[in-house]
């Protein structure tokens, strides 16, 4: 694979994170919070996480239809269970929140394109931007638990498996995206807009708006990265050909070692709970960059259109940019180390 930045070339793996407790200092602080914090920030995450699911089952009680913007109570119930969610993370985790920066209106870029995309705790990252629609694989919306809160977006689902539903889907991102592009909002009032997390975390943009839709989120790599890179963009946020907005994250939560990201090999999710638990802080930075209005070749090239979005957000994240894809986390870990020995072994043995 072929990773490029200000000319400079480096070969690391983005699909691993070990998190390894390497150091004996590392190892008394993760003893020491282990038995004094983090059963109390664990008591807390989980009691925000019931009562966020409990609003979820009473919004679908209400109206289980998540095809059409929601409205009256189901709006209410979803603005506070964003709020809860931040809140569990904040108090549970220890994590602060910082937004540099203002989201556009959802007629200037009706595409929110976040990046990178590293982890479960981007759960975190979505509601502070707002909680636009989701855009995910089927299996999400089908889990137990979080399925139910993630339908409460009014998500654009894509079955990777088949062929029909990835063009169904693509098909709902132009439409919605033409429609919010085409609109001409005016500003409402909300109780829940400008709503502020410590010092300068926003959950809710102060230009709350009324669109008949949300603004799609979209994390164009499809799959957890380590944050060493960002890996090839996918182009269903470009096909539309409408001026996109790229935000940036960037996790603080690495001294001494990444207690974020949740990639094909390494660190299991409860792993990484309990490390970032056990971090006395864990910072989020939230950038929005300046909306990007693709030229008349972009507009007919969407991968032109992806990949010069990329190059920009990382410049600005300052990391590099690599050819890797979702269908390379399978070789490049131990999922198909098992196949690529065994095919080596062949080529050997027609050797």
């Amino acid at each position: 694979m072929r990773l490029y930045f200000s000319g400079s070339m480096t070969g690391v793996n983005p699909f691993v994170n070990r998190a390894k407790i390497d150091s004996w200092r590392y190892g008394f602080q993760i003893l020491f919070m282990t038995l004094f914090v983090v059963p109390f920030r664990l008591t807390i995450y989980v009691i925000f996480f019931f009562v966020t699911y409990c609003l979820a089952f009473v919004a679908s009680l209400i109206d289980n239809d998540f095809s059409r913007p929601l409205s009256g109570i189901r709006m209410c119930l979803f603005h506070l269970m964003n709020e809860l969610i931040v809140w569990g993370h904040v108090l549970g985790i220890g994590f602060q929140v910082k937004i540099v920066g203002e989201r556009a209106p959802a007629h200037v870029a009706p595409i929110l394109v976040c990046a990178p995309h590293s982890s479960f705790f981007d759960v975190l990252a979505h509601c502070s931007i707002g909680t636009p629609t989701v855009v995910g694989k089927i299996g999400l919306f089908s889990a137990p638990m979080i399925g139910r809160m993630l339908c409460l977006t009014v998500p654009i689902i894509i079955d990777r498996k088949d062929k029909e539903g990835r063009r169904q889907a693509m098909g709902t991102i132009s439409r919605r995206a033409s429609e919010l592009f085409a609109s001409n909002p005016q500003p409402t009032k909300s109780n829940f807009c400008g709503r502020k997390i410590f010092r300068n975390a926003v959950i809710w943009n102060e230009n709350c708006i009324k669109n008949p839709w949300p603004q799609i989120c979209i994390f164009p790599e499809g799959t957890c990265t380590n944050r060493t890179q960002l890996i090839t963009f996918r182009a269903g946020a470009f096909h539309p050909g409408l001026p996109v907005q790229p935000i940036c994250f960037k996790w603080l939560a690495d001294q001494p070692h990444d207690v974020v990201s949740w990639t094909w090999e390494g660190a299991s999710l409860v792993r990484l709970m309990w490390l970032a638990m056990c971090n006395i802080s864990n910072k989020l930075e939230i950038y929005y960059l300046p909306v990007y209005v693709p030229n008349e070749l972009e507009k007919l090239d969407p991968h032109l259109f992806a990949r010069n979005v990329r190059q920009k957000m990382a410049e600005y994240l300052n990391i590099p940019v690599s050819e890797f894809t979702l269908d390379d986390a399978i070789y490049l870990t131990d999922y198909g180390r098992p196949t690529m020995e065994q095919f080596r072994s062949l080529c050997q043995n027609a050797g």
